[in-house]
């Protein structure tokens, strides 16, 4: 039986997952190096995950006619 999230729940999932990366970017430095993207720092990271963000929110909100900028 597959299981089921709600709305709310996923909603709440990804805002806590988005407070912890900020807050262990803050935590290392702006220019702390992302082991795993050897050219990236922390803020290119965060950034990253802004873009990303952006452009699932215009997908469900029906706003995905309009061009996402990836810069």
């Amino acid at each position: 039986m597959p299981a089921t999230v709600t709305f709310d729940v996923y909603l709440a999932i990804i805002r806590r997952s988005g407070d912890t990366l900020l807050d262990d970017a803050l935590a290392a430095g702006w220019s702390a190096k992302v082991p795993t993207c050897r050219t990236w720092t922390a803020a290119h990271l965060v950034a990253r995950q802004a873009v990303v963000h952006r452009w699932a929110t215009a997908v469900v909100t029906k706003a995905d006619d309009q061009r996402i900028r990836w810069s």
